[in-house]
């Protein structure tokens, strides 16, 4: 169970749950495809680290929308999270660069008035703008 779904009220239902798009893989690729090339032992390390990294990405990244509340989290250490009632859904701003265009991914932007995180590499940014157009 996710930490996010031990915080729901009793009638509390999760609408939504960003992934990360598999581009946060892509170092870790390009780090083994220069240690095949280069036959090198120390860029197995800098594999290593690239796959970790991707991997604490991938479980500490979080968008999460519920009937009644709003919850972004980011971060292992030093983490960002924000709590906002539903009503306050109009504060989530997308935004695609270039290469999300090209990989079809988006960053998420979610303000409170003092604290502003951002969720980036949204996989499954179309079912998010439908429920912000709702």
């Amino acid at each position: 169970m996710d930490y996010l779904e031990n915080k729901l009220a009793k009638n509390e239902k999760s609408i939504f749950i960003s992934q990360q798009h598999y581009i946060i893989y892509l170092p870790t690729l390009l780090a083994i495809i220069l240690s095949i090339i280069m036959l090198f032992p120390p860029v197995f390390l800098l594999v290593l680290l690239a796959l970790l990294n991707a991997l604490m990405l991938n479980t500490t990244t979080k968008l999460q929308i519920t009937n009644k509340r709003i919850f972004a989290n980011v971060g292992f250490l030093f983490s960002d999270k924000i709590e906002l009632p539903i009503e306050k859904k109009s504060t989530i701003k997308l935004k695609a660069n270039l290469i999300g265009q090209i990989f079809s991914y988006k960053t998420a932007t979610i303000t409170d008035g003092k604290k502003k995180v951002k969720i980036g590499r949204i996989k499954n940014h179309q079912q998010l703008e439908e429920l912000l157009n709702k």
